[in-house]
């Protein structure tokens, strides 16, 4: 029992991705409801997906907090400005 309760860094990683991979879900369906889909958010979308991999799979194996930090924040990093993006893509907002 108590080497179950120690091994929990699936547990912790299926938690994370019902965080900060929640906005990337929203920006894909409001992306999706406005028509807008250009190349630049594709490209983005996919990186953002990749540092996602690359942080679930450093979680899930040798979990090194310093290199999960440099995923995650490669990742944040691409969200936001993929959301600046698109905020200032629309008609009318610049």
């Amino acid at each position: 029992m108590a080497v179950r309760l120690e091994d929990v860094q699936a547990a912790d990683n299926f938690r994370n991705l019902f965080e900060v991979p929640v906005l990337f879900y929203a920006l894909v369906a409001v992306a999706l409801a406005i028509q807008q889909t250009p190349s630049w958010l594709v490209v983005g979308a996919w990186a953002f997906v990749a540092l996602r991999v690359v942080h679930s799979a450093i979680h899930c194996t040798y979990n090194k907090v310093y290199h999960r930090l440099v995923a995650f924040a490669g990742s944040f990093t691409i969200l936001m400005a993929l959301w600046v993006r698109l905020f200032f893509s629309l008609p009318g907002t610049t």
